[in-house]
C-alpha cells in the first residue's frame, strides 16, 4: 500500500460521521437504547458463547451491529489479502481514536482476528470489530462455531520422548549403536511440573477495561497491599486476612501521581479495591454491582462467609 492509498483510507475514517463512537472499553457498562433485534445473523443470546460475561458479550454484539450497518466504519484493506486462506482484511473504526482504525483479518476457516490494540480482543479473543467483519463476509455463524470449539491442547509428543537420546529412531539399522547427545531433560522437568500441579495455576487477574472481577488476594501479585479507593490496607502486616476479607475487586485504571505540583496519570494497570461498594464508588460514582463478574474457578472456592458477603454486596455469580 503506497502513501496515497494510506492517506485515502485514513481520511475516510477521520471524515466519517460516526454515530457509534462510544468506547469499546465500556461495552456492556451502559444501556444501549438502539433496537438491534435481528441486526446480525447471530445474536449474543443465540451464540452459545459462555467464556465471555453475558453483559459484555451483549455489548460486543450490539456494537458490532452498529459497525456492520454503518456506511463508513468498515473499509477493505487496499491490495491483495496475501495468504491464500485469507478472505479479506479490513480497517474498522476504533471507538477511542478514529485516526487509528483496527485491522481485522478474516480467514476461510472461520477464524477472525483483530489487532493487539483492541482491549476486548486481547482479553476474550472476540470483539465488536471481529464480529462485524465476520458478518461483513457472511461468516459470522462459522466464526462463532470456530470460537466455541477452539481449544488449547497439551503437546504430549515431548513427554513421550522423555529421557530418550536426541538421535533416537533416526537410524533403525544401527539400533545397538551408542547414541550421542543429552537426554531430553526439558521434558523431565515438564513431567515433574505436571506431577506437582494437579490443578492448573490460576492466571493473574485481567479484568476488561471498564469492568470489575472478584479475585482471591492470594492469587494476586504479592505487591498488592492497598485499596485504590479508601487507601486502606488489603493485608494486615503483610498477611492475607481470613475469609471473607481475602477477596478483592480488581479493575483497570490509571493511577494518579503528582510531579512538580502537576497531577499526572500513569499507564493503565490493575487497580484493587476492598469488596465494598463505598470504596469503588469513591473512584467511580457510576459503579453498580451488576458490573462485577465472578469467574467459575473463583466461585468454586467460595466458603459460606464469602457467599454471605457477596449477597450483602448484591454481587451475583454462578458456580
Amino acid at each position: 500500500m503506497d502513501l496515497k492509498q494510506k492517506e485515502h483510507v485514513f481520511k475516510k475514517f477521520q471524515n466519517a460521521n460516526l454515530k457509534s463512537r462510544h468506547h469499546e472499553e465500556d461495552e456492556g457498562m451502559f444501556v444501549d437504547n438502539t433496537d438491534h433485534s435481528g441486526a446480525l445473523t447471530v445474536t449474543a443470546g443465540g451464540s452459545g458463547i459462555t467464556s465471555v460475561p453475558f453483559p459484555i458479550l451483549k455489548g460486543i454484539f450490539e456494537k458490532a451491529a452498529t459497525l456492520y450497518h454503518s456506511q463508513s466504519d468498515i473499509v477493505s484493506f487496499p491490495g491483495k489479502p496475501g495468504a491464500a486462506n485469507i478472505i479479506g482484511k479490513y480497517f474498522i473504526t476504533s471507538s477511542t481514536d478514529a485516526a487509528k482504525p483496527h485491522l481485522v483479518t478474516v480467514l476461510g476457516t472461520g477464524q477472525v482476528t483483530c489487532d493487539s490494540n483492541c482491549p476486548r480482543w486481547e482479553m476474550y479473543k472476540v470483539c465488536s470489530h471481529s464480529i462485524a467483519a465476520a458478518e461483513h463476509c457472511n461468516l459470522l455463524e462459522k466464526f462463532v462455531k470456530w470460537f466455541k470449539t477452539k481449544t488449547i491442547s497439551l503437546n504430549l509428543t515431548g513427554l513421550a520422548n522423555l529421557n530418550m537420546p536426541c538421535g533416537r529412531g533416526k537410524k533403525p539399522h544401527k539400533a545397538t549403536q551408542k547414541r550421542k547427545g543429552k537426554a531430553n531433560k526439558r521434558n523431565e522437568t515438564a513431567l515433574a511440573y505436571l506431577d506437582e500441579h494437579d490443578q492448573p495455576q490460576v492466571p493473574p487477574p485481567r479484568p476488561p477495561d471498564g469492568g470489575y472481577v472478584i479475585y482471591f488476594l492470594k492469587d494476586c501479585d504479592n505487591k498488592v497491599s492497598k485499596c485504590y479507593g479508601c487507601k486502606g490496607n488489603l493485608k494486615h502486616e503483610g498477611q492475607i486476612p481470613q475469609p471473607p476479607g481475602d477477596l478483592v475487586v480488581v479493575s483497570r485504571g490509571r493511577r494518579e501521581y503528582f510531579k512538580d505540583g502537576t497531577k499526572l496519570y500513569g499507564e493503565i494497570n490493575n487497580i484493587y479495591f476492598h469488596l465494598s461498594e463505598q470504596c469503588i464508588k469513591s473512584k467511580n460514582t457510576f459503579f453498580v454491582p451488576s458490573l462485577v463478574y465472578v469467574a467459575p474457578y473463583v466461585a468454586s472456592q467460595f466458603q459460606q462467609k464469602h457467599k454471605d458477603l457477596l449477597d450483602q454486596c448484591s454481587v451475583t455469580y454462578n458456580i
